[in-house]
């Protein structure tokens, strides 16, 4: 896996965190930009119910990305853990 999902408990502590991962210089990010079912090719083949199903949203505003990838460094892995401590408690 590239990337490891971490779920805040708010957008807010979520913005916190990416802010101050990239000011470390980790590559923290967002999961994806919207909910699956707000996309426009998907939402055209869902039932009514499935276009309002508020989860896929709330989460995308809580989930931050962190990198796993072969380069992220023992150092890179303390600091993140730190991070999301810091921005949890």
């Amino acid at each position: 896996y590239l990337r490891f999902p971490v779920r805040f408990l708010d957008e807010d502590g979520r913005d916190r965190c990416i802010a101050e991962l990239r000011r470390l210089g980790i590559s923290a990010s967002p999961s994806y930009p919207g909910a699956v079912n707000d996309i426009p090719e998907v939402r055209a083949g869902l039932r009514e119910e499935e276009t309002r199903l508020p989860g896929g949203r709330i989460l995308t505003k809580r989930i931050v990305t962190l990198p796993t990838h072969p380069y992220v460094r023992r150092d890179d892995l303390v600091t993140m853990v730190d991070v999301i401590r810091q921005v949890c408690t």
